[in-house]
């Protein structure tokens, strides 16, 4: 299932975010993996990034902040469908808000021990990438 629509955000702030979307996928299916980017539009949109919370229940995490919308998405997808969990980035570009982002989604993957491929902090990927 691919599920991407121009322009939206991983905090719940309009039904077609990432977390409203998530809910609308069939729960039966069966998924080999969840994978999710870390949205570029909540760093355009200086989305609040939010603190990361002491708990892993769905209910208890703030779905309009970054670290809140990251970990009910975790949350969401290890429950529902029981499979890993696989965020991954954008290489490096001029955007502050997003590199805290990225900081952020790597302490949530100590907590949760999930996958990301960091293409933020991948030296060749954004070293090919500025040469351009």
């Amino acid at each position: 299932v691919k599920e991407a629509v121009s322009g939206t955000t991983l905090v719940d702030i309009k039904s077609n975010s990432y977390v409203s979307r998530m809910k609308k996928i069939d729960k039966n299916i069966k998924a080999d993996a969840f994978v999710c980017q870390l949205s570029t539009n909540d760093a355009t949109k200086e989305m609040l990034l939010g603190e990361i919370s002491d708990s892993f229940s769905m209910n208890d995490f703030d779905t309009q902040t970054v670290a809140g919308a990251i970990e009910y998405i975790i949350a969401y997808a290890k429950e529902t469908w029981n499979c890993p969990v696989v965020f991954y980035t954008q290489a490096k570009y001029e955007s502050d808000h997003y590199g805290k982002m990225v900081d952020l989604l790597l302490k949530i993957q100590e907590k949760w021990n999930i996958t990301v491929i960091d293409l933020w902090n991948n030296e060749e990927i954004n070293s090919f990438i500025s040469s351009k």
